[in-house]
């Protein structure tokens, strides 16, 4: 059995760098991806989470803390013709 690799390099720009910050992902990418309409993209790449927040509490001399990650940040791409 043979198996064939294709590698395709597909060359594009970035547009912008677009992010919502809610807590509700499905909300969150339905925003990007009209955002991404609205200014002409081809794609967008998911880079990552958009904010976080914490809190801290001091016990003795010591620091518990806990963080949480929310919201979507992405990059918007428009194919180009090299």
């Amino acid at each position: 059995m043979f198996y064939v690799l294709l590698l395709i390099f597909i060359s594009y720009i970035e547009l912008a760098e677009i992010s919502c910050e809610d807590t509700d992902d499905n909300w969150a990418m339905d925003q990007i991806l009209m955002k991404s309409k609205e200014i002409g993209a081809d794609g967008i790449i998911i880079i990552g989470k958009a904010a976080t927040y914490g809190y801290g509490i001091s016990i003795g001399d010591m620091l518990f803390t806990s963080f949480e990650a929310y919201g979507i940040k992405a990059i918007a791409i428009k194919y180009t013709t090299d």
